[in-house]
């Protein structure tokens, strides 16, 4: 009955996803010209037109981003990027627990010495 909403769900994935693939396309192609020393003229607006206005390049530089996320994602990089991720929350939590235990053991020693105190007080002995 509401098997649709998975449908609208791809779809809308679908567009935003090549949303992106033209943005990035534009991005790629505006870098790669900045670094190889290319001039935008004296005017941007008029290189972002006739950019987007060419029906071949803005394709070409959005195929060129889209083999490059392919190929990222056949290669395994979502594993890993998870495989790296999970390495820094393991190293955070033994630095935490690191720092807890000296915090601990801080605390252990601060007892001790008012226990200290606190019997020297019994016994009536100066600490000054």
């Amino acid at each position: 009955r509401w098997g649709f909403i998975g449908w609208i769900a791809n779809a809308c994935t679908f567009i935003i996803n090549f949303y992106y693939v033209v943005v990035g396309g534009w991005v790629l192609k505006y870098a790669v010209h900045f670094i190889t020393g290319g001039s935008f003229g004296s005017d941007a607006n008029i290189f972002y037109q006739n950019f987007i206005s060419d029906p071949v390049w803005p394709v070409i530089w959005g195929a060129v981003i889209l083999i490059f996320v392919v190929v990222m994602l056949l290669s395994g990089i979502t594993n890993t990027v998870t495989k790296a991720f999970l390495e820094t929350v393991i190293k955070v939590k033994k630095n935490s627990l690191d720092e807890a235990s000296r915090a601990a053991a801080d605390i252990s020693q601060l007892q001790k010495i008012i226990q200290a105190q606190s019997a020297l007080k019994n016994l009536h002995i100066s600490l000054d």
